[in-house]
């Protein structure tokens, strides 16, 4: 498995399906985050994420993972921000990629998997 393929299992593709909103959380804000929407909008409406990192600290983290396609992909993750905002809304996980551009490139709700789940 190549770092693109074991980056977008972790981050991009959903481990789970897409759900929908918790029963009682349709109003929440998470669920009003959209592709394309700009990074400070969604910092506005859903605080600081649980979770941040940059595709620089994603990448020292799979150091020892090679590169199969003459760095494309590494270029790729290098500019974007991974966000997870845990059990927002309420029974859920909301994972965000943040484009080199600030903004949305992908947004996924997954069922909250608990402080510390892997």
């Amino acid at each position: 498995m190549h770092l693109g393929q074991i980056l977008r299992a972790i981050l991009v593709e959903p481990v789970y399906p897409v759900i929908p909103a918790p029963t009682g959380t349709a109003d929440h804000p998470a669920n009003s985050i959209t592709v394309g929407m700009d990074k400070d909008i969604v910092r506005h409406r859903l605080g600081q994420p649980t979770n941040r990192m940059t595709g620089a600290d994603l990448l020292a983290k799979f150091a020892s993972v090679a590169d199969t396609d003459g760095g494309r992909q590494i270029a790729a993750i290098r500019t974007r921000e991974y966000w997870l905002y845990e059990n927002t809304p309420p029974g859920a996980d909301t994972q965000i990629v943040i484009g080199p551009d600030k903004h949305v490139e992908d947004v996924a709700v997954r069922p909250h998997r608990g402080a510390g789940a892997n």
